[in-house]
């Protein structure tokens, strides 16, 4: 399966190697260009030195590039981060696919919850394909496959 991935921070990168390890193709987005080039080229996140991105993974800041071809969106931006976000791949008028959030929070503005966001953004056809994954986990041990 292609998924895209929705940030390169230190969780987005930590589920894009897992998600690579079992066997997907992942395109991974940020605004982030440096981030971007370093990660494409040496394959090594800032944060985690010691860990190398999978071969299947590929880093872009292109949103439609991203979004173009995969089968998933799993989310990895903040909280606050999550309108403006899905507002940009709402203009892309791609169809449907499985969301999955796995930022934790509330929109500080209108105090909803971030599955009521994207229903907001894109319609409430879009219920069904919202889910969301949560836990006491921290990307540094998840990477390391301690249990979480």
């Amino acid at each position: 399966m292609e998924i895209s991935l929705l940030g390169a921070g230190s969780w987005g990168f930590t589920l894009a190697n897992l998600l690579a390890e079992n066997g997907h193709s992942v395109v991974s987005w940020t605004t982030d260009e440096p981030l971007a080039h370093l990660l494409n080229t040496n394959r090594i996140h800032p944060r985690f030195l010691h860990h190398k991105a999978h071969p299947h993974i590929r880093f872009t800041t292109s949103l439609e590039d991203c979004l173009k071809n995969s089968e998933m969106i799993v989310e990895s931006v903040t909280a606050a981060g999550i309108r403006p976000v899905f507002e940009q791949v709402h203009a892309l008028s791609l169809p449907l696919r499985p969301i999955v959030l796995t930022s934790k929070g509330i929109e500080q503005k209108t105090g909803y919850i971030l599955s009521e966001i994207l229903i907001e953004i894109l319609g409430e056809k879009a219920r069904p394909f919202i889910g969301t994954i949560s836990g006491p986990s921290f990307a540094a041990e998840v990477i390391q496959k301690l249990p979480t």
